[in-house]
Formats: structure tokens, sequence, C-alpha cells
């Protein structure tokens, strides 16, 4: 049966032959694929390969799995000198291994119908090239279909929670998101009260008695409400909020977090040196709690100084960035991946809350960028760059340990949110 696959209609996407996808990670696929891609005599197509690893096994969590073995550029061994898949190129797209193909799309399986999500840590995407990908759904669907297949996804439940205790059902859900998206579409607002505005809602909702309010009655609610928040927060000034002492060493660890030195695949690596890099990565989450020592980030000009980020002007309200931004933030939603059982069973109003608390991330990873480039102020490729590489963690982030877990819990609050959204749009 064609599944019930949803797309937003402003999600774009157009592959730039870049190449990052196939460089420094793990690119699982399963026994099956494997003993496909030995049908082929790689060797004798490709004499480069001679002599050389190609896969190798791995623990997966469903049991034995491989992986491409990274060559000593740390890229796939299919990978050719214009970026080009080189399976792809001779036997066409189907012929990768799925998650080569699945990249840079993930799919939510709700009682909806299947939702469409996409990863920004892919130059194609962060740029919103390309056209709509509801104009030609087909590919997307037969991916889907094989996806289904082969590593079916875990079903969100019947009813969502909303807050600690409240549970909705799903077209309830869906017009709570549809208002948050319409807020974050609100192009009369700058962005960060856009992002209050939306903290508001989900406040007022965790407030309310939600077995009372459902249906037409949620409907009628929001069509109220959602004007009038935004009307008032258009009349008041954007003022700089301070956090509290443990809030600043949550969003520090937060940071911390989301720091890559040597992207989230290190498994190729010798095992001496993969036990050096968890060393270092001790080390770091020091460094960033405290906010001393100079950095090294992946992408960015030069290590910068911790501490010298905070000096740094803030984004500036132009409309490059706020595209941006709306597009991250809108599609996120879309997504549906940071609430519920696939992001550390989170409630709803939880997830949009880590949101915006990632967008307080993103303030400071692009001033870091602006500080590594020593510009005198952040631009519009420093925010690119920051969605970059703070996404590459959130993608993986169902691989965070049980105390990163906490940290993300403890910030995923509509009252730290906001107040972190204040410190960054007051310039911070």
């Amino acid at each position: 049966m064609k599944p019930n696959l949803h797309l937003h209609p402003t999600m774009r996407f157009s592959c730039t032959m870049c190449g990052k996808c196939c460089k420094n990670w793990s690119i699982t696929f399963s026994e099956e694929e494997k003993m496909k891609l030995e049908q082929t005599n790689w060797t004798e197509i490709f004499p480069d390969l001679q002599g050389k690893t190609l896969w190798e096994p791995v623990r997966g969590p469903r049991g034995r799995e491989w992986r491409f073995k990274l060559q000593d550029n740390d890229a796939c061994p299919f990978l050719g000198e214009k970026n080009e898949c080189r399976i792809h190129g001779r036997f066409g797209p189907h012929a990768k291994p799925l998650t080569c193909q699945m990249f840079p799309f993930s799919f939510a399986n709700t009682p909806e119908g299947v939702f469409a999500g996409i990863r920004f840590n892919c130059p194609g995407v962060l740029k919103g090239d390309g056209g709509p990908l509801s104009d030609d759904p087909r590919e997307l669907v037969h991916l889907w279909k094989d996806f289904l297949r082969q590593s079916p996804p875990p079903n969100y439940e019947s009813r969502v929670r909303i807050g600690r205790k409240g549970r909705i059902e799903w077209p309830d859900l869906l017009a709570i998101e549809g208002a948050l998206q319409r807020i974050l579409g609100e192009a009369s607002l700058p962005f960060p009260k856009r992002l209050l505005v939306a903290l508001r809602l989900v406040e007022t909702l965790e407030g309310a008695r939600m077995e009372a309010i459902q249906g037409e009655r949620l409907t009628q609610l929001l069509e109220l409400v959602v004007p009038e928040f935004l009307r008032e927060e258009g009349e008041k000034p954007l003022e700089r909020s301070r956090l509290g002492l443990a809030e600043k060493s949550l969003f520090h660890q937060y940071l911390g977090i989301l720091y890559l030195r040597e992207y989230i695949s290190y498994f190729h690596k010798p095992r001496a040196e993969r036990m050096r890099i968890r060393f270092r990565a001790y080390g770091n989450g020091f460094r960033f709690l405290f906010q001393r020592g100079v950095m090294p980030m992946t992408g960015y000009a030069a290590p910068v100084s911790l501490h010298d980020v905070w000096g740094q002007p803030g984004l500036p309200d132009d409309p490059g960035c706020a595209a941006l931004l709306e597009r991250f933030f809108v599609w996120k939603l879309f997504a549906k991946a940071t609430f519920s059982r696939l992001f550390f069973n989170l409630p709803y109003t939880h997830g949009v809350c880590f949101l915006a608390t990632t967008y307080a991330a993103l303030c400071w990873y692009a001033k870091a960028s602006a500080l590594s480039r020593k510009a005198a102020k952040v631009e519009l490729e420093d925010l690119e760059r920051a969605v970059y590489y703070v996404d590459i963690t959130l993608s993986g982030a169902r691989k965070l340990s049980f105390y990163h877990l906490l940290v993300i819990r403890s910030l995923s609050r509509p009252t730290v949110a906001a107040r972190l959204v204040r410190l960054f749009a007051g310039g911070a």
C-alpha cells in the first residue's frame, strides 16, 4: 500500500556534489546489502581499489552489520575524484546501500502518516536551493518503502504527552504544530520574538487541562491566543535577560555536547587513537563547563578562545539569517524528531523548548565562527557554519549518554529556554 507521505511545502534539496557525506562517517549496511555488493568485481571496474579493504564488520543495533572502511583520507573507498559516488555512477542510485540513499532524509512513522525530515549537515539543504521536494515525491516514496522493509522505524504512541501529565490525540498535536509554524513564519517580528511567542504558547498549553481542550475547542483556543500573543510580543521591547549559575553551567555543558573535534565517527581509527579522542573529550567537557581554553573546531577558520566568544556581537537582524533560522526550526518541528520515544521520551512541549534552547547554541557557535575569522561582526556565512556544525550532533542525538540526557532535560523548560533566547537576542 502506498504510504501516506507528508512533505513540508517549503522543503528543498539539491545535491551539490561536495562529498562531505562520504567522509568522516561510519557508513553501515546490512549483511544482505554486503552480499549484493560482493556480486560485483569492484577491483576490475576500479583498478585503484586493488589490495584495499572495502568494508569491515561492525556490531550494530540489529546484530552484525558492515561499514565501508574509510581510507587514509577518511573517505569512503567508492568516492571518486570529483566527489561522485562510483557505485551510483556505474549502477544507479538504488545500487548503493540504503544508508547512502537515505542521506539527508529521515522518516517519522506516526498514526497520521509518514513525515519526512531533512538534515542540515548537508550543504545542499543548508543553502535551501533546488526545487520543492513536494513537487515530485515519487523518489522519496520509493525510498520510504525500502527503508520500511529493511529497518522499520519505531512508531510513535497513539496519544502524545503534553507537559508532564497531559496527553492529546495526533490531530490535536498537528493543530498545535501548525500554530507553532505560523508563529515561526511571522515575518513582521524578529526571529527571537517569534521563538518567545512559541514558548509562551507552549507554557500556556502545559498549564492547561488538555483533556478538556481537544478537537474544535483546541482549534478555537489557538485561533484566539496566537494573534494576541503575536501582537503583545510585537509591542514589547526585546530585553536581554540573565541566567542563574546553574542554568549557565547547564548551557555551557550543552555547548560542550555539541562540540565536534573529530566528527561523530572515529571508529575506523586505531584503538589507541580512539582512546586518546575519548580522553580529550572529557577534558573538553571541563573546558566548556568553565568556558576556559582555546579550542579547535572542525570546519572553522582557526581555534577560538571560549571566553572571548561571549564578547562578540550577536546575530544581525537581516533577512538571510531570519530565513535560515525559519527553515531550520520549521523543518525540525515538521520532522517530529525531538520528542517521544525517538528523542529520550521528552513530552512534545519539552521538545519545542529544546529547539528554542538550540537557538542560543546556534548563536554562540555563529559568534565563534566570526571570532575564528577575526571578523568584526557575525554574518550569514557564520550562521550557516553554526547550523551545519550543530546539526551533525543533533542528527545523531540518540547516541548521547545518560548524563547528556540530564543536561538536555534540565534545559528543556519554557522559562529557561525563554531566558536563553532573550540572552542571545540581546547580543550576548
